[in-house]
Parts: structure tokens; sequence; C-alpha cells
């Protein structure tokens, strides 16, 4: 087998015309027209050099996992790093737009923070591609961390993303666990780690109470600003914002204006009440359970229209 001479054909195929992304363990490095490259040393084991003007890497070849007209994928040795890992060479049909470099960006600042946030754990992968044989979407930045036997997956939503995409978070990343489970048959991988925007994290807090509780699902939260994940309990928030107000604060809006209240709520005493809103300093007059309208914060208002049995009313 002389893997260095089937590597310089596959790589004179695929270099041929056009611009190529160059990507290491499912992450983008760069993309690059034209690129420079050369194999050297072990025919079993060659050394493999690729530059640019915006790109130098040095690879060791262990073996050339896929290859076809577009894609050449290849398992690579890396200087102080046990395992293979993959190096992938992809032709582009087209350059990639600012919403794919906005989306680059963002996941090799969480690979950035996820080495700070969690040292004891590797990163084993990460990946923002396209996968429609899973059903993965190009939105979400995903990957695997381990320490020790113990992985975890992860999914991460982007900063400016839609409602859509941040409500589907969920559901790709069980699509992303049950991929990782079965490609790198780890049944008992049952950890996802779901990242997501700072503040977006509540919409998510009454789905997770529906799945088995063999499935661990943690959640945090990514400050872009202050490139930190801090961890949500779903478990701390509903779907009902309370709060407690002291009595005294009610009552005495409700004293205020009860002068100018009083015509109105005469006008059909059995339906309207009157309710105060300490947070917003404001008293609504409700109809049979729906509020009327928000009144001003003064004691006083010029109109207010009531329709009570078929008869319109202006005070």
């Amino acid at each position: 087998m002389n893997l260095a001479e089937d590597l310089r054909a596959s790589l004179q195929e695929i270099l041929v015309q056009g611009t190529v992304e160059i990507r290491e363990n499912g992450g983008r490095v760069t993309s690059v027209a034209p690129l420079s490259w050369e194999v050297r040393g072990d025919v079993e084991k060659p050394l493999l050099h690729l530059w640019s003007e915006n790109c130098n890497v040095t690879r060791r070849v262990v073996a050339i996992t896929d290859n076809s007209q577009d894609h050449l994928a290849l398992a690579v040795e890396r200087f102080g790093r046990a395992k293979p890992e993959r190096m992938e060479i992809v032709r582009l049909v087209r350059t990639p737009g600012p919403r794919d470099l906005t989306r680059e960006g963002y996941c090799e600042q969480l690979r950035r923070i996820l080495a700070e946030q969690f040292p004891d754990e590797t990163l084993e992968k990460i990946s923002v591609a396209q996968d429609l044989e899973h059903s993965l979407s190009k939105i979400y930045t995903r990957g695997i961390l381990h320490r020790g036997s113990a992985h975890v997956a992860f999914l991460a939503v982007p900063e400016g993303e839609s409602q859509d995409a941040l409500e589907s978070s969920l559901t790709y990343g069980l699509l992303w666990l049950e991929k990782s489970r079965q490609s790198a048959k780890r049944a008992a991988l049952a950890t996802l780690r779901l990242i997501l925007p700072k503040g977006k994290s509540a919409i998510l807090a009454n789905r997770l109470r529906a799945l088995d509780e063999c499935l661990a699902v943690e959640v945090y939260e990514l400050d872009p600003q202050r490139e930190t994940l801090e961890h949500v309990d779903p478990c701390a928030s509903g779907n009902v914002a309370s709060w407690l107000v002291p009595r005294r604060e009610t009552q005495l809006l409700l004293d205020r204006s009860s002068f100018a209240l009083a015509p109105l709520i005469a006008l059909s005493p059995d339906s309207i009440r009157a309710h105060a809103s300490p947070h917003t300093q404001e008293v609504v007059l409700r109809f049979r359970g729906p509020p009327l309208r928000p009144l001003a914060r003064k004691q006083s208002f010029l109109w207010q229209r009531f329709h009570l049995g078929g008869t319109s009313r202006q005070k």
C-alpha cells in the first residue's frame, strides 16, 4: 500500500479547480483558492503540508477515509494528540455568505469558551456543517465533550437566530444526541447540553419536564460580551411569572383611585371590579373578568366607554 501516492492523486483531483474549504473535526479552518500543497516522507504515513496566504497546516496522514469528486476526508495525527483526528478538504460550490461566516465565527468562539469553562473536559468534535441525512441544520453548532469515559453531546444556538430556531433547538439536540450514540456506539451517552443565547432559556422550561427522567439535559446561557456560560435550572422557571407585593401598596392605589372610579363601578357594581397593579402603578377595571383598559396613573381621566347589555354609556 502506497498511501502517499493515493493521497497525491486525490489532492490533484479535488484541487484542480475552484475554491476549497479545509475542516478539522467538523470545524472550518479556512476557505482558500488557490491552495498549495506538498506530500513527502514515509509512504505509509506521509506528511501533508497545505498552505496559502491565510493558512499553513501540516499533518501526518494515516488513512484516507472518504474520497469523492468534491470531498476528501483524512485521518491525521497531530503532535501531542493520542488519537487520530479528522481533516476534510471540501470543494465549495459557492463562496460562504455573511450568515455562514457569522455562524462559523460563533463556532470558533464557542470552542474557546468551552475550553475555558470546562477545563477538565476535552472537545472531541465540533461542527456547524449541515447534515441532511440525519436532519441536522447548519443553524446549530454541535459537538461532543468527554472527560475520561464520560461523554456529553452539546448543541448551541447562536445569537440572532430566529424564534423558530430557538423553539426547535431541543428537537435538534435530541436528534444530535441519538446520532452521536449510534455513530460512536455509546449507548450510555445520555447527557445533552443545550447552549442558548442569554435570556432565551425560559421557552424550553416546560418541554424539558416532559422528557424521560433517564435523559439528562443541561441548559446554559451564553453571554457573548463576557464570553461565559451560566448554568440555568429549568425547574426554577415556569409558564407563569409571579411575585409578591405588600398589601399596603395595592390598597394605597385602590384608595387613591376610589373617588374617580366610584361612578364607573356604579354603572354595573356586580360586573365591574377594580384591580391594582403595583408594578406598573396602574388601576385596571375588569368587566366580568377581561380588562376594559388600563387607566392613567393620575386619579383623573376623561373618557371611558362601557358596553352594558347593549347600551353604550360615556363618562
